[in-house]
């Protein structure tokens, strides 16, 4: 086969075509070639290397493999019948008569009609609201309790009171069946972790969440939120469990001094407008997507769009005035928008792009289902808090995490093989190379803990979403929804923290007290040694060492006895019950004013009997 039968010659082979050299310069002779009858007719680099062939080995072929194809094919997307999806740009060019300055007028007059209509219902969402324009009602958070965590009550209840007599019109929002204590919580005999703190009904023990016994009794509903009256009752006892509205309640077979009712309210007078005000976004939104080919304009409009909705509305931080939490939402808008602007630059591949359909389902889709997380994702996903301590104990995250270890796995797998395609994959592995780098020196250092935000896996995971293929618009807008919903949400913590700002009002991890033996138990009185106070040892909280001064007792998980070292110790403590029912009782040591783990619980039976913890706090 001749070289002009079977190689069409390249641009950059140096030879010419006859065609461009004329009829009078192809009768010319041309220059004749010895060419070894061993080598096959191949472009000139490729005989070139053919004579010259170089050491192949392992190495080299996965540096040859890594580099990709010679020529860098880029990716873009073709749309699916651009007919139609044009047809929105077409009926704007039709209603600005193709003018640029037409457009603006009605880009214009379209962002200030979605403003004047979202920023009213706003206002009228958070106007408190009243039950027949007699109670004035106050707006929950889904863990709102009359009773706080951590012995904050103090010394049986004083810091909480009112206990009886008095009550409460309220407003909780919508999504409270869902809300756990994620940090063991003492009931009796068990400690509650993963799963609503709900106990009793139709009387409620009061530390309950209020939402979520509002809910189980169904005065309120999961979808919609809703108002009503609580009443706190004082001491009662016996709190029985069951099953209503989706929640199951804890059981507590004995009292407890606060205690919690709802009272049938009158008609709510109040506007709970989260959907419609949604809605009204997510429309918004969508026919931005459809209507504008301007990737800039689009993806800058977009977001404070979506950083709004979520940090006014959909998924708040705890603050109970309007201008306090649009205070707090702007501040965290500003530095969004800086990382923002550097993803724009470097990651998002928006641009020349008309398939104005599969832009708005592919890419604003998930934008939003990430951006609504705490509805679409974390309520079915078993994994609260993405540390060890959390997937080890959670039901269920062990396995929800290696789900989605094995789905991003494949995820890398199929970017991989398109960043090879556009001879882009060296500089991404490098990236990332520096990525593990740097969270391994993080990891690494001493009294700290990496912490995984909804921000930082955004940030980690979006530079491997830089090119423009379906997958990629709809990982990306994924990964973008995560990193608004977690800096409007959350904020940017940090991403070490120490073990004491993880913990919140989880167990310190610190010694506890012996096991304690009663000296006198009856039916009625029971009288605890509690032996000396080791003042002289010292427990470690956290990273600190701190020296034990007293002793503090929980009867029925209500502190009822503390004890520091520098006043004269009581050898003994008295408890005295009316009523024939069990109580659980739990010891801590107190160190510098901080109350340590506590034992688990040990039983006074009704009939004087005492059962006696193990005395580890697990």
């Amino acid at each position: 086969m001749t070289r002009d039968e079977g190689y069409r010659p390249l641009e950059d082979d140096g030879y010419e075509t006859f065609e461009a050299l004329g009829t009078e310069h192809a009768r010319q002779p041309t220059e004749q070639f010895e060419v070894d009858e061993g080598i096959p007719d191949l472009p000139r680099w490729r005989r070139e290397q053919h004579i010259n062939p170089k050491p192949c080995n392992v190495f080299q072929r996965f540096a040859d493999w890594i580099a990709g194809s010679h020529l860098p094919q880029i990716q873009t997307i073709k749309p699916w019948f651009p007919h139609w999806q044009e047809m929105p740009l077409r009926l704007v060019d039709g209603l600005a008569n193709g003018k640029r300055i037409n457009k603006i007028a009605i880009l214009l007059i379209f962002l200030i009609s979605y403003i004047g209509v979202w920023v009213p219902l706003l206002f009228k969402h958070w106007e408190p609201g009243t039950i027949d324009h007699k109670y004035l009602l106050r707006r929950l958070d889904c863990t709102d309790s009359f009773w706080l965590a951590r012995n904050e009550c103090g010394i049986g209840g004083i810091n909480c009171r009112p206990l009886d007599d008095d009550r409460l019109a309220f407003r909780c929002p919508p999504g409270c069946a869902s809300e756990q204590v994620l940090n063991p919580r003492a009931v009796g005999a068990e400690e509650v972790i993963y799963q609503p703190l709900v106990i009793g009904g139709p009387t409620y023990r009061g530390d309950s969440f209020i939402c979520g016994s509002a809910m189980h009794s169904g005065l309120v509903s999961d979808s919609g939120g809703g108002c009503g009256v609580v009443a706190r009752v004082g001491t009662h006892s016996n709190f029985p469990s069951s099953t209503k509205n989706g929640i199951t309640s804890i059981g507590f077979n004995s009292s407890f001094p606060l205690s919690i009712e709802f009272e049938s309210a009158g008609r709510c007078e109040t506007s709970e407008l989260r959907w419609e005000l949604l809605g009204i976004s997510v429309t918004f939104t969508a026919i931005l997507s459809l209507c504008t080919t301007s990737a800039s304009l689009f993806f800058f409009t977009v977001l404070p769009a979506i950083f709004f909705q979520i940090g006014l509305i959909s998924n708040p931080p705890s603050q109970k005035l309007l201008n306090e939490l649009f205070s707090g939402i702007v501040g965290r808008l500003l530095p969004s928008a800086c990382c923002m602007f550097v993803i724009y630059q470097y990651c998002v591949k928006l641009h020349d792009l008309r398939a104005q359909v599969e832009k708005t389902l592919f890419w604003l889709g998930p934008y939003w289902v990430g951006a609504l997380s705490n509805l679409t994702i974390e309520r079915w996903l078993p994994i609260q808090r993405l540390t060890p301590h959390d997937i080890r104990q959670q039901p269920g995250a062990k396995a929800a995490l290696a789900v989605i270890v094995a789905l991003v796995f494949g995820i890398v797998c199929q970017q991989i093989y398109y960043f090879r395609r556009e001879r882009r994959l060296l500089r991404y592995l490098l990236l990332y190379g520096i990525f593990i780098l740097f969270l391994t020196f993080l990891s690494s250092i001493p009294d700290l803990q990496l912490r995984i935000h909804h921000y930082i896996l955004a940030l980690l995971l979006l530079p491997g979403t830089s090119m423009q293929t379906r997958f990629s618009l709809v990982y990306q807008g994924l990964l973008l929804g995560l990193f608004v919903n977690g800096t409007a949400r959350w904020g940017f913590d940090s991403i070490v923290q120490s073990s004491e700002a993880l913990r919140e009002d989880g167990k310190l991890g610190s010694m506890v007290p012996d096991a304690v033996a009663p000296l006198i138990a009856t039916a009625h009185n029971l009288t605890l040694a509690l032996g000396s106070i080791p003042v002289s040892d010292v427990a470690r909280v956290g990273t600190a060492l701190r020296g034990i001064m007293g002793i503090s007792v929980l009867v029925n998980d209500v502190e009822r006895f503390r004890q520091h070292g520098d006043v004269e110790m009581q050898p003994n403590f008295t408890w005295h019950r009316d009523e024939q029912e069990p109580q659980y009782f739990r010891f801590a040591y107190v160190a510098e004013e901080v109350t340590l783990d506590y034992t688990s619980a040990s039983i006074w039976h009704p009939n004087g009997t005492w059962t006696r913890s193990n005395g580890t706090n697990d």
